[in-house]
């Protein structure tokens, strides 16, 4: 079982941490801004909740639960996708290696990357997902 005091206290350091405060995470991630102080054990925080608390303050969800003691704050990385033709891989350029998309090691270091993103920058990408998910599909935007 996990412990919300735990919980608390790991998000508040990260918040110290990153010089910010719980106000203007919490407000920034839609949720209310009294949130963390309504934490209980019997209550806890919802899985998106947290999600959206750890991407913000750019750690793991694990560090914020106690799972591990590495909040795991990466700074971000760039990627350049050069073209996409269909069902074909796209060249990406991961740093200052040129791979194919469809490499294990390419999607792996993607999802690495996604993942250590902020908060803003993954829902920039998501959203460009969903833009170009829509043209593929025949949606005019």
């Amino acid at each position: 079982m996990y412990n919300s005091q735990i919980v608390k206290e790991r998000i508040n350091t990260t918040i110290r941490n990153k010089n910010t405060s719980a106000t203007k995470v919490l407000v920034d991630c839609q949720l209310s801004p009294n949130t963390i102080n309504q934490m209980s054990d019997n209550k806890g925080l919802s899985s998106f909740s947290l999600a959206k608390i750890a991407d913000y303050l750019d750690c793991s969800v694990d560090y914020l639960l106690g799972r591990t003691n590495e909040p795991q704050l990466i700074a971000g990385h760039s990627i350049k996708i050069e073209e996409i033709h269909g069902d074909h891989c796209a060249n990406v350029n991961i740093g200052n290696e040129k791979k194919t998309a469809d490499s294990d090691d390419t999607i792996s270091e993607l999802v690495t990357t996604f993942k250590n993103l902020s908060f803003s920058d993954k829902a920039k990408v998501m959203n460009l997902i969903a833009e170009l998910s829509d043209k593929g599909n025949g949606v005019k935007t």
